[in-house]
């Protein structure tokens, strides 16, 4: 008699680990979105009309908007390639 492997590795029942994880990072994404969305919205104008007649304050602020958006990119970036790759 032949020694097969089986075609079906895993139970029938069985959730993959990869599935939880992936919520759990889609849960955090959100929020964090959420969270940075709140942040620009409260926090934004205030400090754009505290740095308006500065040239060099505004500059400095839109780096660190353009951070804040980088960074909420890159926690997207890394959220779906750990899902499809």
């Amino acid at each position: 008699m032949l020694n097969l492997p089986r075609i079906v590795l895993a139970p029938v029942e069985y959730v993959p680990l990869l599935y939880r994880r992936f919520v759990l990072r889609l849960s955090l994404c959100v929020v964090l979105t959420a969270f940075n969305a709140a942040v620009i919205v409260a926090c934004g104008p205030l400090l754009y009309r505290a740095s308006s007649n500065h040239p060099l304050w505004l500059a400095a602020l839109a780096l660190l908007f353009s951070a804040l958006i980088a960074s909420l990119l890159r926690v997207w970036v890394v959220m779906f390639r750990s899902r499809f790759w």
